[in-house]
C-alpha cells in the first residue's frame, strides 16, 4: 500500500505575514478602540504566537499607526467611489459630505477620536494622522478645484475651505463618543450650510 504524498503547506511571505497583522489589528481598532492594540491581542486574534507579532512591529506605536492608517485609507478609498458615481462638481461635493454624514459611521468616528487622542504620546501614531488629515483636506480640495474651474464654486484658497468644512465634519467623533442619539439630519444641514457659505453657493444648493 503506497502513502499519499503531503500537500505542501505554502509558507506566507514576509509582505503577506505583515499585512495580515496590520489587517487585523486595523480590524481590533475600530471594534473595540485602538486602545485596546497590544501585540498579544493581535496575535491571539490571529492565532499565532506573540513573537511572530512582534517580529514585524517592534514596538505596538508602529502597530498602531500602520492600523489606523489601513482604516483610513480605506475609507477614503470607498469616498472616492462614491464620487466617481457624479458627475458635475457640486453633486460630487454633495456625494462626499452625505458619506461623512451618514449615520452608520460611528466606529470611523470613533476610530479618529483615539487617534487624536493617543496620537500626542505616540509619535509613529501623531506622524499617521497628521498624514491622513492632509490626505482628507486635498481629496476635498480636488473636489473643490473642480469646482472653481467648472465656475460652480468660488474659494479664495480651496484648501483652508477644505479644513473649515473638515473641521465642522470632526464634531461628528465627540458626538460617537459620547454615545447619544445624533440627529444626523441636523449634522448634515450644518455641514451643507457651512459649505455653501465657503463655496459661494446660494442657500438651499444641496438640499434643492
Amino acid at each position: 500500500m503506497t502513502s499519499t504524498p503531503r500537500a505542501k503547506v505554502r509558507r506566507k511571505s514576509a509582505e503577506d505575514r505583515r499585512a495580515e497583522i496590520v489587517a487585523a489589528a486595523s480590524a481590533l481598532a475600530l471594534s473595540e478602540g485602538l486602545e485596546h492594540i497590544t501585540l498579544r491581542s493581535v496575535a491571539d486574534r490571529l492565532g499565532v504566537a506573540g513573537s511572530l507579532v512582534s517580529h514585524y512591529f517592534p514596538s505596538v506605536d508602529s502597530l498602531l499607526a500602520e492600523a489606523f492608517t489601513a482604516a483610513a485609507v480605506a475609507e477614503s478609498r470607498e469616498i472616492d467611489a462614491v464620487v466617481e458615481t457624479a458627475e458635475l462638481p457640486v453633486d460630487r461635493l454633495l456625494a462626499l459630505l452625505r458619506f461623512h454624514t451618514a449615520g452608520d459611521r460611528d466606529r470611523m468616528n470613533l476610530l479618529w477620536l483615539d487617534a487624536w487622542r493617543l496620537g500626542r504620546k505616540r509619535p509613529a501614531l501623531h506622524s499617521a494622522v497628521a498624514a491622513r488629515m492632509g490626505a482628507d483636506v486635498e481629496q476635498l480640495a480636488g473636489l473643490i478645484d473642480e469646482g472653481i474651474e467648472s465656475g460652480d464654486f468660488t474659494s479664495a484658497d480651496p484648501r483652508v475651505s477644505a479644513s473649515r468644512i473638515l473641521a465642522v465634519l470632526d464634531g461628528l467623533s465627540v458626538q460617537a463618543a459620547m454615545r447619544k442619539a445624533v440627529n444626523y439630519g441636523t449634522v448634515e444641514e450644518l455641514v451643507f450650510i457651512v459649505a455653501e457659505r465657503e463655496l459661494g453657493l446660494p442657500v438651499g444648493a444641496f438640499t434643492s
